[in-house]
């Protein structure tokens, strides 16, 4: 991971399963940072292991309305990351 120098990481996840501690703990630990995006909560990974709130597609099982994480990449290398839940979304520079 830390070779790749990634900006974003996008966690296929569910609220009982997925992202690993050991997983957010590797990505955050990535030189120059690294902001994570994920589809559900984790009550897994506990409180101080989620991505901050506008990072988060759905916050709780039981009202999972299916928002979707979205990718729109540009020619040049850069990419728009957002959240269908609440609009919030974070463009990349190549």
């Amino acid at each position: 991971m830390h070779a790749l120098r990634a900006k974003a990481a996008i966690t296929n996840n569910g609220e009982r399963k997925g992202i690993a501690p050991d997983v957010v703990k590797t990505l955050r630990s990535t030189p120059g940072g690294m902001d994570i995006w994920q589809l559900h909560y984790s009550t897994m990974a506990g409180p101080e292991l989620n991505a901050p709130e506008e990072f988060i597609g759905n916050m709780k099982q039981q009202d999972c309305q299916g928002f979707a994480i979205k990718v729109s990449a540009r020619r040049d290398g850069g990419f728009t990351v957002t959240n269908l839940r609440n609009n919030f979304s974070k463009t990349y520079k190549p």
